[in-house]
């Protein structure tokens, strides 16, 4: 039976392939035959299937291993328009198919349990549950993966973390310290024969044939990527619509489904790009990366490709794709916005590059379909590219909270089939997604100049735990609902909404009392605070001034406060640390002490800290 789907087919041919080498499928999934002897309603008779499973010591550690099956990496560095420069797109050169094809035959029937971080450097076949104990501040670009909310991949410094040994030796070579808490490794029965490198080189041989770009070439190309799609599939729980039981059922695994070999594909190419990345010179920047490729202003030749885990790879390339180099620049501009992950678009294109009229324009639409209306006659792919972009750019820079944008998915397979349906998309609107997703910590914030005027930009380094990341995170969700991030006001207003509601939340959180937060913000809070303080008598503060006297102070200061305010904070509950920490809030408390050098600063904050020199008035 002719298979159905290009997955299909990648099975099927991958399956010959090892007919055709003698090589058993079974020794190479690690899998055995076993019968299942049950009673049929409808026969009425005994009935005998067999089926293959997990040989016993592949499955003892198919839990632990299951956990490091991440997704691949994909995270924006720098949000905003960029300075105009020179910015590339590299992509490392058919990754997966490439990893795949470095597996050799595993010996399943002896893993080894190891606690040693040294004994996964190498070509080994490991997997670890790892307690990162310090990631050295040098490190911009943390090499461990976390899973966060929903199917969210973040990558901060310290905490824990289920992952392959590459991702442990390239920690390592940047002097991480780390403790493997459990780990094991799969020793390679005879790591020269490849079960699938031969399917790799057919692929490879059979595109070669045709075109580059053409629909041989493209479809040949989209069946050698489906069969390593396959080696995941099941692994982690997905429901989908079975068409022969008209319902939803949990997508089984296929027959070379492998949690070791999607695992350690998945994590040596996380580990490449982490060693690439952080192999770039400082003074250079990152813009974005996704799975395997990265935006940057770091020309090919500076980045290193001399890492351990580079030259493995290279070498793997040299067999199944001999001469052709590791890494290749796919697009190449001079000015681009980066919103958020998988959401980049053009402003300048360089008029420098010999890259072909495709290559001159990063677009990734972060899951817009882009309204536009194409011009008579036939349009050229890059007139169609070229119209898109634009109305991403337009769309980003005059968004505001109440955007909608339309999407256009094809409709369910579940409502083709219950519905009597043929296949058509359906028109959905939806809230812009296109602010920055706060998967790193936003700094330097600044106004870059763009098209014809101008929009904030900030770098990004990473969050130091996964809890600070989600409460961050948490927090912007409900931010941005009625905000964007545009202006450097706008970045104000976010750190002020930020460091309160994280500080009242954490409050709240310890059994304490809360506190409304008005439009004055988080100075508002600490204003309030202090007249309370200053009613009761406490935390240092004594009457020294008359109520009307502290009312015309802080007023005349740029607090406006009436005495009536001071009468009734004398009845208001006294809460200490509630206060989240903003320039805003350090300028006042400085001028509060300098009234009253008695004050308890830390009752407000929770922490002392050093407040800022007020101007000289002259």
């Amino acid at each position: 039976m002719i298979p159905l789907t290009s997955s299909g087919v990648a099975v099927r041919l991958f399956k010959k392939t090892l007919h055709e080498r003698g090589i058993d499928f079974q020794d190479v999934f690690g899998t055995e035959s076993r019968s299942k002897t049950f009673w049929n309603e409808k026969t009425g008779k005994l009935v005998t299937v067999k089926q293959d499973q997990a040989v016993p010591m592949r499955a003892a550690f198919a839990d632990i291993v299951t956990q490091t099956a991440h997704g691949g990496r994909g995270e924006c560095f720098y949000a905003g328009p960029t300075p105009i420069g020179t910015y590339y797109d590299i992509d490392i050169a058919s990754a997966y198919t490439t990893v795949l094809s470095m597996l050799g035959l595993v010996d399943y029937a002896h893993p080894r349990v190891l606690l040693d971080p040294e004994a996964f450097r190498g070509h080994v076949l490991g997997f670890a549950l790892v307690d990162i104990q310090c990631c050295p501040d040098e490190v911009r670009y943390p090499v461990f993966p976390m899973e966060g909310d929903g199917e969210n991949l973040l990558f901060v410094r310290t905490g824990m973390s289920y992952c392959t040994a590459a991702e442990i030796e390239v920690a390592l070579d940047l002097g991480y310290e780390l403790k493997i808490l459990h780990g094991v490794i799969y020793p390679w029965l005879d790591e020269n024969v490849r079960p699938f490198e031969p399917f790799v080189t057919t692929i490879r041989d059979e595109r070669a044939k045709h075109p580059k770009g053409s629909f041989d070439n493209e479809y040949i190309k989209l069946v050698g990527n489906g069969l390593f799609g396959k080696t995941g599939q099941g692994l982690k729980e997905k429901m989908v619509f079975d068409a022969g039981e008209m319902r939803s059922v949990k997508l089984e695994p296929s027959e070379i489904t492998n949690e070791l070999f999607f695992s350690f594909v998945m994590g040596f190419v996380r580990a490449l790009i982490a060693e690439l990345m952080n192999s770039v010179p400082r003074h250079r920047r990152i813009i974005s990366v996704t799975t395997d490729g990265f935006l940057t202003d770091a020309p090919l030749e500076e980045v290193d490709q001399s890492g351990p885990i580079a030259r493995r790879f290279k070498a793997a390339t040299e067999r199944v794709a001999p001469g052709k180099p590791i890494l290749e620049v796919k697009h190449q501009v001079s000015q681009l916005i980066s919103a958020r992950i998988r959401a980049q678009f053009t402003t300048r294109i360089d008029p420098d590059t010999e890259l072909k009229p495709d290559a001159r324009i990063v677009l990734a639409k972060g899951n817009v379909t882009p309204e536009i209306r194409l011009p008579a006659g036939e349009a050229s792919k890059e007139q169609v590219k070229a119209m898109q972009n634009d109305y991403m750019v337009d769309l980003y820079l005059n968004r505001t909270p109440e955007t909608k944008t339309i999407m256009k998915p094809f409709i369910s397979l579940r409502q083709q089939w219950l519905d009597d349906l043929d296949v058509f998309r359906i028109e959905r609107p939806v809230r812009l997604g296109l602010e920055f997703d706060m998967k790193r910590r936003p700094v330097e914030a600044r106004m870059v100049e763009v098209v014809d005027g101008a929009h904030i930009a900030f770098d990004t380094v990473p969050w130091d735990t996964m809890e600070e990341a989600e409460k961050v995170r948490a927090v912007f969700t409900g931010w941005r609902r009625q905000h964007c991030l545009k202006t450097l006001e706008d970045w104000t207003d976010w750190n002020d909404f930020a460091a309160g509601a994280i500080k009242r939340w954490e409050h709240r959180a310890s059994g304490g009392a809360g506190i409304r937060r008005t439009g004055e913000g988080e100075v508002g809070v600490l204003r309030r605070m202090f007249l309370r303080a200053y009613a009761k008598k406490a935390w240092g503060l004594t009457r020294t001034l008359t109520y009307l006297e502290v009312s015309l102070w802080l007023t005349e200061n740029g607090y406006p406060t009436t005495v009536t305010e001071l009468k009734n904070a004398s009845r208001a509950k006294l809460v200490e640390n509630v206060v989240g920490v903003t320039d805003e809030v350090l300028r006042l408390l400085a001028l509060l002490r300098s009234q009253f050098p008695e004050l308890d600063v830390a009752k407000f904050i929770g922490e002392a800290v050093e407040l800022p020199a007020l101007p000289v008035v002259v």
